[in-house]
């Protein structure tokens, strides 16, 4: 049986401008976490990585059109995962960004996404309603 901890403390979002050495400066190496991309203060992509976030930034190919960027710190890839799907489908299901391609699953993770299985979104609903 697997546990599932849903992480509500800890640091939140943080917001930088997309400059390769102030990403290295602010954002610690080797954390595992998600983000999105942003220009004309509005989210075009979200990503993830389950390695070290500021590596992929800073390489990302579509820095150049980013203006700030917006990342979120995970606890473990699978944590990184469930969040990058639910920035896809909220911010995807209005048009706001530009991925076309679902997250994919991190290494070794067997279970999909918790937002694209209808009934597993409205038990998702049905707890979040009654957690208030």
């Amino acid at each position: 049986m697997t546990n599932h901890v849903l992480l509500l403390g800890a640091p939140r979002r943080f917001g930088y401008i997309a400059v390769p050495h102030q990403l290295r400066t602010v954002i610690p190496a080797g954390a595992v976490g998600v983000y999105m991309l942003l220009r004309n203060n509005m989210p075009f992509y979200v990503g993830r990585s389950d390695s070290c976030i500021v590596n992929r930034l800073c390489g990302h190919e579509r820095l150049i059109e980013t203006s700030h960027i917006v990342w979120e710190p995970c606890a473990s890839a699978e944590h990184a995962f469930r969040l990058e799907s639910a920035w896809f489908h909220i911010l995807s299901a209005d048009g706001r960004i530009e991925n076309v391609i679902h997250p994919a699953r991190p290494m070794g993770n067997l279970q999909g996404c918790p937002f694209c299985n209808k009934k597993d979104v409205e038990a998702l609903m049905y707890a979040l309603t009654h957690l208030r």
